[in-house]
């Protein structure tokens, strides 16, 4: 969760600040005072001001979201029905609706239309909120389990063959899922390359693969 620390002569002082900040209303925010900051205000040699540690409160961004995506359903002519959950570091929204193909669109196309539209909207002015994943009939998890094997399938590949391997053009996220399955997958080391909206994951044999293959 993203926190700012501020410190005021009043605690009234430092909530106003936190909320001009945060730009939220008062409802949204949540805080704690700075213990290290409490220590010392009984000692007359320091000033006796108020620090506190803010954040936006994370249901408070959950609600803002589901109303944005129901409204944004309707325009689009469908009826949803939009589920927040609320973790530690992310928002997961979960929609189910009768228009649920049309809503993920060709390869997720318009899912990440409205997952970047709802990210700008949650952020909008600068504020600092929560991570925001939307996902629709468990489209995105899917498509993770999905890529995921074909990631470990093709590295099985290249390390059985001994030869970099290029998959197909691939946006950034769907990248970023292959390269992180791999992160840790030994015999095989991955990097992206080619000009955006062709870019690719290579898969390639990592040193220890080949010098094996050369003491043989």
């Amino acid at each position: 969760m993203n926190k700012i620390r501020l410190t005021a002569a009043t605690m009234d002082e430092a909530i106003a600040l936190a909320l001009e900040q945060l730009r939220i209303p008062r409802e949204a925010l949540q805080y704690r005072v700075d213990r290290s900051e409490e220590e010392y205000l009984l000692d007359d040699r320091r000033p006796r001001e108020m620090t506190i540690v803010a954040w936006i409160r994370p249901d408070f961004v959950a609600d803002q979201v589901r109303d944005f995506l129901q409204k944004l359903t309707r325009l689009m002519g469908f009826t949803a029905e939009v589920r927040a959950q609320v973790g530690e570091e992310r928002i997961s929204v979960q929609m189910a609706s009768p228009g649920s193909s049309v809503l993920i669109g060709k390869n997720g196309a318009t899912l990440e239309a409205i997952q970047y539209l709802v990210t700008r909207m949650a952020s909008r002015g600068g504020r600092a909120v929560p991570q925001i994943l939307v996902d629709i009939e468990n489209y995105r998890e899917r498509k993770i389990s999905r890529l995921e094997r074909i990631a470990r399938r093709t590295a099985q590949k290249v390390i059985a063959e001994k030869r970099e391997v290029q998959l197909p053009p691939m946006s950034a996220s769907d990248r970023k899922i292959i390269h992180t399955a791999l992160k840790d997958f030994t015999g095989v080391k991955t990097y992206s390359q080619g000009p955006e909206g062709e870019r690719c994951v290579i898969i390639t044999p990592s040193e220890s693969t080949l010098e094996g293959d050369q003491e043989i």
